[in-house]
């Protein structure tokens, strides 16, 4: 007898190959989301802590303008992202 028609075990098995890719798809869109979140936090780290420390050195040789304007744009730089991070989270 010639097979026309899929049966029964071979649609449940193709159905249960369909969940496991969706599951391993989600899985890698998790991680990658957590890893660039991540990512991003370093990276602003890296820019605001030298900034931050420019700041603090010209204040102590007396460049008051000069820290004045190092500090005001790394922490504009970091209100900044954070509200961005924030509006897109909600």
């Amino acid at each position: 007898m010639k097979k026309n028609r899929p049966e029964f075990e071979d649609i449940c098995r193709e159905l249960s190959e369909q969940l496991h890719h969706r599951l391993w798809i989600k899985k890698v869109e998790t991680f990658s989301k957590n890893l660039l979140s991540v990512l991003g936090f370093i990276f602003a780290m890296v820019i605001t802590v030298p900034c931050f420390a420019a700041g603090v050195l010209f204040l102590l040789f007396g460049q008051n303008t000069t820290s004045t304007v190092f500090f005001g744009l790394t922490l504009l730089g970091l209100v900044s992202r954070f509200v961005n991070g924030a509006r897109k989270v909600s």
